[in-house]
């Protein structure tokens, strides 16, 4: 089913000033659930969740030492996509917070999405490639998931960048408006995005705090 031009409004946001890095968020979701780990489970349960936390996510830390030596070839892979695809076709990048379901529920967004547009090239940055490489393995112009510590860091190369969890989050001031204006429906669609921001740039920092939240203004509006 194409992605409908309501849907794009009630669902996208554009963030004004730049996100709280992705590390920052991470450690800031550390210290919300140590808080709760001591509150609830005692010194032992609390101590147990942080051993076990700091023991999983110290592979996060090495990937991103070991991300910064593939921005090269990334950046090169994107060029060779561009000469190879019509300058119609716009390339994508996006980036995706959360678990499977989030990348099921994304990956049949950017499948309508590209269908509604006449077809993208797009590459997905996530905490998890291998799951994402799975998720989206069959969503037409897909070209690859990398490390989400990467996304920073090429989204400028890209001629749209977007961040997906409850919101669709369009980074306006990257966003390469000359590639995009020879995809009129495109173009509508971002124009879309960005005006949604006035009602949801409240929700995306702070997300998942408050999706509860969002989840009802909503259903209230009669959005979903």
């Amino acid at each position: 089913m194409p992605i409908q031009h309501e849907q794009v409004v009630s669902f996208g946001a554009d963030n004004k000033a730049q996100p709280e890095s992705l590390l920052l968020r991470r450690l800031r979701r550390f210290w919300v659930g140590t808080r709760l780990a001591y509150a609830e489970r005692g010194m032992s349960g609390g101590t147990r969740y942080v051993l076990r936390t700091v023991y999983y996510k110290t592979s996060v830390l090495i990937k991103n030492k070991v991300a910064h030596r593939s921005t090269a070839a990334l950046r090169k892979a994107l060029v060779a996509a561009r000469d190879k695809n019509p300058e119609s076709m716009p390339h994508v990048a996006l980036l995706i917070s959360g678990g499977i379901g989030d990348l099921l529920v994304v990956a049949r967004f950017i499948r309508d999405f590209g269908a509604e547009v006449g077809g993208i090239h797009f590459n997905v940055f996530v905490a998890r490639p291998a799951l994402a490489n799975w998720a989206f393995s069959k969503v037409q112009g897909f070209a690859g998931a990398e490390s989400d510590s990467l996304f920073f860091r090429v989204m400028e190369d890209y001629d749209l960048a977007i961040q997906a969890h409850s919101l669709i989050v369009t980074y306006s001031e990257r966003i390469r408006w000359r590639a995009l204006r020879v995809n009129p429906r495109m173009l509508e669609i971002v124009f879309s995005m960005i005006k949604s921001r006035v009602w949801a740039d409240e929700f995306v920092n702070p997300h998942p705090y408050l999706d509860n939240i969002l989840a009802q203004k909503i259903v209230q509006s009669g959005a979903s």
